[in-house]
């Protein structure tokens, strides 16, 4: 059952505590322009990001770029646990990081993906997100800045005493076989998703059976082999938009496509809007901040 502790949304910011003790995976295609922090409390998760997949538990928070692909899935036999969450838009975020100069959005995002927290850390952290709730609940004269300072304490605090950890936690606890498998196809995935690629072709280079590859990555992942694949087809094609003047049609074929239509359909459902619209959108967007 999932209990809902609080939720709270005030334009461009978002963030919530939920509680669930029944087994809970996440929908299969979250990918969002937001980017997210994402602590848990209590419990058990893996955690799939693009393509890797971690073993979090209690006391990790993740911070995850925007339009990034990720999951998170229950670990067998641990339904229960307690996470709180933050989506920010990057517009609250870009002046805090202009100001401390020594890393960007990305570079941070990027290198403190997964923090395991200490008890310092991790009462900062939960406190924070509850300050921050408050705030956005109460609306109260100047709570716009009192919620950026807090973000900008919470991330100066991450990194001046960050512990990055990888697939590994303290005591060595690696993650599965099976889960190091799925990493594996899914980096292979991403790198090659313009190639003609069949689940046939990927059990005979990762030395698998079909139906056990099938099967474990849906299991990990939460995606069939094929909606990965498209998925990450799709993000190919958007990066083509956004950096050529190729026309559809070539974009289509260079993101791995067979038909333009079938191209146009996917993105339009993944992105919300045809691929002529998203570039026209696009760079709409970066002339108004290049003349702004």
């Amino acid at each position: 059952m999932k209990h809902t502790i609080f939720k709270e949304r005030i334009p461009g910011l978002m963030v919530e505590q939920v509680i669930r003790d029944e087994e809970f995976n996440m929908d299969a295609r979250h990918m969002h322009s937001e980017y997210e922090i994402y602590y848990l409390l209590e419990g058990e998760r893996y955690y799939f990001i693009e393509s890797e997949t971690f073993l979090i538990k209690s006391g990790t928070i993740l911070f995850i770029e925007k339009e990034k692909i990720h999951k998170t899935n229950s670990v067998a036999g641990k339904p229960y646990f307690n996470r709180m969450l933050i989506e920010v838009k990057e517009e609250w975020l870009e002046a805090f990081f202009q100001r401390l100069r020594v890393v960007t959005i990305e570079r941070f995002f990027e290198s403190c993906k997964i923090v395991e927290l200490n008890k310092e850390g991790q009462k900062l952290v939960e406190n924070t997100m509850l300050i921050i709730a408050n705030e956005a609940r109460e609306r109260k004269i100047g709570y716009e800045q009192m919620i950026l300072a807090r973000l900008a304490e919470m991330m100066l605090y991450i990194i001046r005493t960050r512990q990055v950890f990888p697939l590994a936690d303290k005591e060595g606890n690696l993650l599965s076989a099976k889960c190091l498998k799925v990493n594996e196809v899914a980096e292979y995935i991403q790198k090659n998703c313009y190639k003609k690629i069949s689940l046939q072709g990927l059990a005979e280079k990762f030395f698998v059976s079909k139906c056990y590859l099938s099967r474990i990555f849906k299991e990990v992942t939460g995606f069939t082999i094929n909606e990965y694949l498209t998925i990450q087809r799709v993000k190919k094609g958007r990066e083509l938009l956004e950096t050529t003047n190729y026309s559809i049609t070539q974009i289509s074929e260079l993101a791995g496509f067979e038909s333009v239509t079938y191209f146009e359909k996917v993105f339009k459902k993944q992105m919300g809007q045809p691929p002529f619209k998203y570039r026209k959108f696009r760079r709409a967007a970066v002339k108004g901040k290049i003349n702004g």
